[in-house]
């Protein structure tokens, strides 16, 4: 397997004339923007050994060039996401024509199904452990959240078992939880590229307090309790770097009219190179996974 989960030897209805691609791919997903970093290394992964790719995702800018784009509106409502934008998904899918389906959120484990039953080969990318994040939720009445979660690790297993070719875990933790005959592991490790110039960075020593902040920006990373952190510090020239994107517009609400956010520096969604420099001008690195 590669780190798209599928085998390096065409299987039989695919191509193997120079030249011609080896199949089509779609990956698919209703929650992740489309220059998602994960998902858009896999499609470059999938580009250049051959293959013929396209992601269904929501409308924006794609990071692959090469990667045709079917696009779906974008949804702010859980609700209206979970099965309108599902259902898109699902015609998307079929209408790109790929006899591989590629899928990366837990709201797709239906359209999955249906469509290994309509005789895709399909692949769950499974980025985070959505039951363990399931009992975090603030949102989900904490009385249910360890059924939810129960009922949702249950669906994953009968699903990866009965209906999928294959899962891709982000994480070997994660791996752990799905068969390993058909599971593999591909962590979300940068990529280094050998012609890239390394950020000049000063001495800790010589750099301003200053922290940095990178990933998603939500209400269990403690961002709002971040940010207030900065008003604590004795120092007034203490300031925060915040790389990513906010889940929530009420959380970026609140965020933006506290007093210390004056002294943020919120550069939104950062490519690889961006992050290092960004690192290379901040003291301290902030990691709050629960």
């Amino acid at each position: 397997m590669n780190a798209a989960g599928l085998s390096e030897s065409p299987p039989e209805h695919v191509s193997s004339e120079p030249g011609r691609p080896r199949g089509r791919v779609a990956h698919l997903t209703s929650v992740h923007p489309p220059h998602d970093p994960r998902i858009s290394k896999h499609c470059r992964s999938l580009l250049n050994a051959g293959w013929d790719v396209c992601l269904v995702a929501q409308e924006g800018r794609t990071a692959t060039p090469g990667v045709r784009h079917l696009t779906i509106p974008m949804e702010t409502s859980r609700l209206r996401r979970t099965f309108l934008s599902s259902w898109r998904v699902f015609r998307q899918a079929l209408a790109s024509g790929a006899k591989i389906c590629h899928f990366h959120d837990p709201e797709l484990l239906p359209v999955g199904m249906v469509l290994s039953l309509l005789g895709r080969k399909v692949v769950y990318d499974v980025h985070e452990d959505v039951p363990l994040q399931i009992l975090s939720k603030k949102w989900i009445s904490p009385w249910l959240r360890r059924p939810m979660a129960m009922l949702t690790a249950s669906a994953e297993g009968l699903a990866t078992r009965l209906f999928f070719a294959g899962v891709v875990a982000a994480t070997p933790p994660i791996a752990r939880r799905f068969p390993a005959n058909t599971t593999v592991t591909v962590q979300n490790f940068p990529e280094i590229v050998a012609s890239a110039p390394a950020p000049t960075a000063q001495s800790l020593r010589q750099r301003p307090d200053r922290a940095i902040y990178i990933g998603s920006i939500n209400e269990n990373r403690g961002l709002r309790e971040i940010i207030r952190a900065v008003d604590l510090s004795a120092n007034t020239s203490t300031s925060l770097i915040l790389c990513g994107q906010f889940t929530d517009p009420v959380l970026e609400a609140e965020c933006r009219a506290l007093p210390a956010w004056s002294r943020v520096d919120f550069r939104g969604w950062q490519t690889s190179d961006q992050v290092l420099d960004a690192l290379a001008e901040a003291k301290v690195g902030l990691v709050t996974l629960g």
